[in-house]
């Protein structure tokens, strides 16, 4: 189980070209596949005993909308890159990079700096290098000096494929998330609030930069953000999902919670198609079921049998819609 009863929770469900990838408070949980064609999807329903502060829809990658992704949107439009973060970095906040790397790639870079200027402090080196041998290189740099490197072996990008990189502030660090799958966390060394820009290098095509604030304080975070004041909660989905968008959930599982539900439905009435219903279970046994529903017939429950949410808790979610699925 995913949630803790009485705590806070962020929820993203990736709308890929697979499915749903369903995340929880930064980590990945469970990919769920395409049964019904995305684009049927026009309604959410929010159902249970849980409290939802926020639903915000977030369209970013191909098929996306230009020029209304989040806050802070940034069209790049040459590498290197440097540019303000405005209002600085916090926890609960996203960055979000939708690029392409090329066939002849050898390294790039992304840093989030203390300032626009050459020499200045890093809170955050992310440089993926591909020769001589594939490596992710995370480290900081602080008065003049590089600190200790941190190598992850594992390549999360392919020459020649695009991305969808999102950079999740966390209060222990940065949780880097590449297409959808959690790829590394790189704790601070460095005070978050000390960022104020973010810096692209190397040979990478970065088409946008996006800066996503999440939480009921923010008050702008995205496209399509909902304030949720009760459940069951049900309400459109504007223009539809499609591969390449996200949806963002922030919200509270209660203490003493049963059981609750999001749906990804063709409507917004009792009977109508559900391309995703999304289920965490915590009675009698924990259990997460995912499901979808079509001519008044539930059809072949997968079930994830690792619950995600703590009772108490809060959470983040992020549904990532795919050609294939939700992830």
């Amino acid at each position: 189980m995913p949630f803790r009863k009485g705590e806070d929770f962020e929820v993203f469900i990736f709308v890929t070209t697979t499915g749903y990838q369903v995340n929880v408070n930064g980590r990945q949980f469970h990919l769920f596949n395409h049964r019904m064609p995305v684009d049927q999807v026009s309604a959410l329903n929010v159902v249970g005993d849980v409290t939802m502060d926020t639903i915000n829809l977030i369209r970013g990658g191909p098929g996306g909308v230009p020029g209304q992704l989040g806050l802070g949107k940034v069209v790049v439009t040459k590498i290197p890159h440097v540019g303000p973060v405005y209002g600085g970095l916090r926890p609960g906040m996203y960055l979000y990079f939708w690029g392409t790397i090329p066939h002849t790639i050898e390294s790039f870079h992304i840093n989030l700096q203390c300032g626009q200027i050459s020499g200045c402090d890093k809170a955050l080196h992310f440089n993926p290098r591909f020769q001589p041998s594939e490596v992710v290189v995370f480290n900081s740099f602080r008065s003049g000096n590089w600190e200790t490197e941190e190598r992850v072996d594992v390549m999360p990008f392919q020459k020649g494929g695009r991305f969808e990189l999102f950079i999740i502030v966390t209060s222990e660090g940065y949780q880097v998330v590449v297409n959808g799958r959690p790829f590394y966390l790189f704790k601070h060394r460095i005070p978050v609030e000390h960022v104020t820009a973010v810096k692209i290098g190397g040979d990478v095509s970065v088409q946008t930069i996006n800066t996503i604030m999440s939480g009921p304080k923010q008050g702008q975070p995205g496209l399509g953000k909902m304030v949720i004041t009760s459940i069951p909660h049900v309400g459109p989905i504007y223009g539809g999902l499609r591969p390449g968008m996200s949806l963002f959930f922030r919200g509270t599982v209660p203490q003493n919670i049963n059981r609750f539900s999001i749906d990804l439905q063709c409507g917004e009435f009792d009977g109508c198609d559900k391309a995703l219903h999304f289920n965490p279970r915590f009675k009698p046994s924990e259990v997460v079921v995912f499901n979808s529903f079509r001519n008044g017939k539930w059809e072949k429950e997968e079930t994830v049998d690792e619950m995600p949410f703590e009772p108490g808790e809060s959470f983040e979610l992020l549904i990532m819609v795919t050609s294939k699925g939700y992830k």
